[in-house]
């Protein structure tokens, strides 16, 4: 039987037909690579238009923190000027007017979702330089949301120089020079990361929006009267 097989396979009938096999799987599989051609260049697009959109918001977010790190400009040296006048008060036991415990919120910033994927589609679309600025933007962001919040914790220990409170001890004093030092460490770490938010927001041609609802204060006497570091128009 196999040397039955053997004949037909190398007669002209069975040549042909070995030739049309082969033709017709050469076809199967072009088209099959062209399908999955196709598959990619749709997948690619989508991701591309996807990443497109991200980088987008991601602009108007940015234009947005460069306000808060404007902010943080005009308000930081306020925050400083008062925790030295409060550190003072504290050293010498001389009673403090309540009022100048009293914190104005700063501006919180906070990094956005990128997941790594995110990121390397950034790369593939905007080029490693812009990627890197993005990836250095969010982690100054992230900086400044927890020396924001610990900023403010800090600051709350300047009430145990409240004489509404009652009587201030040594122990009181102490713990708000305390404060205050932590205090200085956090307010130089939020201006480091200010400038870098606005080096390379610049880096990437992003600059302040006029047009934002949330501004920097004029100056200090303006900030502590308003109770925030920050104005707000309508």
């Amino acid at each position: 039987m196999f040397r039955a097989v053997r004949r037909w396979w190398q007669s002209s009938r069975g040549k042909e037909t070995s030739r049309l096999f082969v033709f017709e799987l050469t076809v199967v599989m072009i088209g099959v690579l062209a399908a999955q051609q196709v598959s990619n260049w749709a997948s690619n697009r989508s991701q591309m238009q996807e990443v497109e959109g991200l980088y987008g918001d991601l602009v108007d977010s940015f234009a947005i923190y460069r306000n808060f790190a404007d902010s943080y400009d005009v308000a930081i040296p306020c925050y400083r000027q008062r925790a030295e006048q409060i550190m003072n008060f504290a050293a010498t036991g001389k009673p403090i007017d309540a009022r100048l415990l009293k914190f104005a919120p700063i501006l919180l910033m906070g990094p956005d979702e990128i997941s790594p994927e995110d990121y390397r589609l950034l790369r593939a679309r905007y080029g490693a330089k812009e990627r890197g600025w993005i990836g250095s933007v969010e982690f100054n962001l992230k900086a400044t949301e927890s020396n924001g919040r610990a900023l403010e914790g800090q600051w709350n220990d300047f009430q145990r120089l409240n004489p509404e409170h009652g009587p201030v001890s040594a122990e009181d004093r102490a713990a708000a020079r305390d404060a205050a030092v932590k205090i200085m460490g956090h307010l130089a770490a939020l201006q480091k990361s200010a400038d870098f938010i606005q080096q390379l927001t610049g880096l990437m041609g992003i600059s302040a929006k006029p047009e934002a609802r949330l501004k920097p204060v004029k100056s200090c006497a303006e900030m502590w009267r308003a109770g925030k570091a920050f104005t707000e128009s309508n």
